[in-house]
């Protein structure tokens, strides 16, 4: 599908934004709620699919990742890394903008290559350089044109949970409910068939009615 043509009825998108009005018309308290509706019409609207990498810390995810967009874009590390979601979309050339909490103007550094993007990366979204979020990061979206994103795919990469940094998975589990599906990594040397199921399960719950999660062994 192409990512900027919406093939959907009208009518469920009609339906949409109708359900948004009326919860937000219930209150302030209701808005998140509208907020996340509007949010799915968006992506609805523009053919966008959210696909979010999951894991305990440590299991590969930005690895795989990169392995999908065909080259090292997003930091990894023998350490537990990954402290802010980072959405990777189509785009003609790779580009990163940072949006921050405070609502000071975005940023959009010159990228000219995969290193420079990795480096602007590791500057904003590692517990290492940004421990506990000081930089006050509220969403870092990528742009790059590998074909793994030329339907309306967004990739995400997420904090790892089970880490010593307890703010790190409650990022990851406030996240979810802003994706359509998870891909959730474990380590088939460290974990049993059943355990594995039981945590496909629990964070798999998070995403979407429509969600699915899978799993990717790595020995």
């Amino acid at each position: 599908m192409d990512p900027t043509t919406s093939t959907n009825p009208p009518s469920l998108a009609a339906d949409l934004a109708d359900l948004a009005g009326r919860v937000r018309s219930c209150g302030p308290d209701f808005s998140p709620a509208a907020d996340r509706l509007d949010a799915l019409l968006g992506r609805l609207d523009e053919g966008s699919f959210h696909l979010a990498v999951l894991g305990q810390f440590k299991r590969g995810k930005s690895t795989l990742l990169n392995a999908l967009l065909g080259e090292a874009v997003l930091p990894s590390s023998v350490v537990p890394l990954t402290a802010i979601p980072t959405r990777i979309r189509a785009g003609p050339a790779q580009q990163v903008r940072i949006a921050f909490t405070d609502g000071r103007a975005d940023e959009v550094p010159a990228v000219p290559d995969a290193a420079a993007l990795a480096a602007v990366l590791a500057r904003h979204v590692t517990e290492e350089a940004n421990p506990a979020n000081r930089l006050g990061v509220r969403d870092v979206e990528v742009l790059h044109p590998s074909p793994a994103l030329a339907h309306g795919v967004v990739l995400i990469d997420t904090p790892g949970i089970g880490s010593t940094y307890a703010h790190n998975t409650a990022t990851t589990m406030a996240f979810l409910a802003e994706c359509d599906a998870a891909l959730f990594l474990v380590s088939a040397a460290r974990r049993s068939p059943r355990s594995r199921s039981s945590s496909c399960g629990r964070y798999g719950a998070g995403c979407r009615a429509s969600s699915s999660c899978s799993t990717r062994s790595i020995t």
